[in-house]
């Protein structure tokens, strides 16, 4: 039964009745049946009306929640970590500097310790061979040899020690000896002499350096050997090659030799 407060509205009143139909045909709108699948499962919801729906929005709502949480937390770990890495890296770079500095030190005391000794190469070597057979083979070599005639006098020519190392540089040949001179002056009178005498030869005398250096005037030599190959005046110098009045150091990275 439907009253009209005014007989004006009646058409109005009308066409929405004609539009609604039967109530019993038309009862009003169905409920809705919602459905939402996920990951960590299947949720339904049926026929339970709004306050369901406002549980599960809460529920997702709360479940964002902790999302975000675990998020700012991955964060806050990813940046702990970033920082932990720099500062290793900054460790590990100062620790690199300590290691160059301290085998810079190493070297230097070897080379100081080393300063007074030479080694021979091509002294012949005798089977069960004393130090003493050593040091009179080396005293020998530099009379006959490089023409050190006051090398027989022992209060000229001090040696403290003179044997054999324990290294060949080719199969089949006498391993070198290490001579220690007491003094700078002695061991520098042998150098002199041998430079020029010994060409030809199977002798060579060089100065006692340490393994570092030694491996880096390894690597120099064939540099050098090239240079002279251009006719060019070339000679190594403690760690450095001199070309022509100019001082080279190995570049290791690249293999090559870099002007100072």
């Amino acid at each position: 039964m439907c009253i009209l407060p005014c007989s004006q509205n009646y058409p109005f009143v009308s066409r929405l009745l004609q539009q609604a139909g039967d109530v019993e045909l038309n009862p009003g709108p169905r409920q809705t049946r919602l459905t939402s699948k996920g990951e960590l499962g299947e949720m339904r919801i049926e026929d339970k009306g709004d306050e369901s729906v406002l549980e599960i929005l809460k529920k997702i709502q709360s479940d964002l929640k902790e999302m975000k949480r675990d998020m700012r937390e991955i964060r806050g770990s990813i940046d702990q970590l970033r920082r932990d890495h720099e500062f290793l890296r900054h460790q590990n770079e100062e620790l690199k500097k300590k290691v160059e500095r301290l085998e810079t030190e190493c070297t230097n005391l070897r080379s100081q310790s080393s300063r007074n000794n030479v080694i021979i190469y091509g002294l012949e070597e005798v089977p069960s061979e004393s130090w003493s057979d050593c040091e009179k083979s080396v005293r020998n070599f530099m009379v006959n040899d490089l023409d050190l005639h006051d090398a027989v006098d022992d209060n000229k020519f001090v040696i403290e020690r003179a044997h054999r190392l324990n290294f060949r540089r080719r199969q089949n040949e006498p391993r070198p000896v290490i001579v220690k001179f007491l003094s700078y002056k002695c061991r520098e009178l042998m150098l002199e002499a041998s430079r020029g005498k010994l060409r030809g030869t199977n002798f060579r005398v060089s100065e006692d350096f340490a393994p570092k250096i030694r491996e880096t005037r390894r690597k120099l030599y064939p540099f050098m050997m090239q240079a002279r190959n251009e006719n060019k005046r070339a000679f190594l110098s403690y760690d450095k090659l001199v070309i022509d009045n100019q001082k080279f150091k190995l570049d290791d990275e690249k293999n090559d030799i870099v002007p100072i």
